[in-house]
Order: structure tokens, then sequence, then C-alpha cells
């Protein structure tokens, strides 16, 4: 038996140095895209980045994509993703629409992303979990859900913006 383990990343994408790309990785980018990464960025295996007809997503620095897979998609002019610094996503997170992960931001778990404001704050080693960027954890669907710095929506179906709560609630 033969294992055949690649990446498939597409010319036109703009990748600076230090980044670290495990197994079975594509960045794909349409002639009238954008896909813009970082420095020191960790794509692990099953890592999928597309953006065609316009979209764009962006990726600053010293993310961790995995343990699990991940997905973002723009595929419209009007989509954009952008991804801060020192950001984590783990388990299954699936990116959509005009999706802004600030630094520090984290999402774990099997979730929709689509079209939300994650805001930016210190990485998850911060001292402070309300300094912190947001964070969503679980798994289902969250839409349009604005969620501030030091805040953390934890659900489990649809994602409500009534379910906030402060990172110190988990982090004492």
């Amino acid at each position: 038996m033969c294992l055949i383990r690649s990446h498939l990343i597409s010319e036109s994408v703009a990748i600076e140095t230090r980044n670290t790309f495990y197994p079975n990785v594509v960045i794909a980018c349409g002639s009238r895209s954008t896909v813009r990464i970082g420095d020191g960025n960790a794509f692990h295996t099953s890592t999928y980045l597309r953006a065609d007809l316009g979209g764009a997503i962006i990726v600053r620095n010293g993310t961790e994509f995995g343990d699990g897979f991940f997905s973002a998609i723009a595929d419209r002019a009007a989509a954009r993703i952008e991804i801060g610094s020192g950001c984590r996503f783990t388990g299954g997170v699936r990116a959509f629409g005009n999706t802004s992960c600030g630094d520090g931001a984290q999402v774990h778990g099997a979730i929709n992303v689509l079209s939300c404001v994650l805001a930016a704050g210190g990485t998850f080693e911060h001292p402070d979990p309300d300094e912190r960027g947001a964070v969503l954890k679980g798994h289902g669907v969250a839409r349009n859900l604005h969620i501030g710095k030091g805040e953390v929506i934890a659900g489990f179906g649809d994602f409500d913006q009534g379910s906030i709560v402060r990172q110190r609630t988990f982090h004492p």
C-alpha cells in the first residue's frame, strides 16, 4: 500500500515565511480573488482555503489551523474572511461569508461560522481571560454574531447572541 500526501497551493497565493504545512493542505485562489498568508502559521492536515469569484481570504501571523480540519470559503465578490494573528481553530471549523476573526480569536468544535465578527484581544495564553480574543466553542451554526473581547459563546445547535458570557466564567 502506498500513501501519498501532498499539498495543493495556487500560484497566485501570497505566502510569507516560516509557515508550516502538514499533509493534505489545499489553498486555492481564483484569478479574480485574493489569498494572502502572513508569517509563522501552522496549517494542519486537511486545512482547506478557497477564494473564488472575487472573494478574499487574509491570514495574518502565528495562527494555528487544526487539530481537526479547517475550511474557509470566500466564493463570491462580497465574501471576505479575515483571520488575525495568534488565532486557533480546532475540531472541524468552517468559515464562510464576511467573517472576521481578530487577533487571538478562537473557534473550537464542529462549527459553521457564517458572517461573524470575533473581536481581537490577547491570545489564549494571556493571563487575564477577559482580555483575550473572542471565542466560539461547541458545535452547530454561528450566524451573524458579534462576540466582543473577552467573551465566549458555548453553543450546541444554533449559536445565540444572548448566550455570551465572559471568558472568566470558564477560566476563573
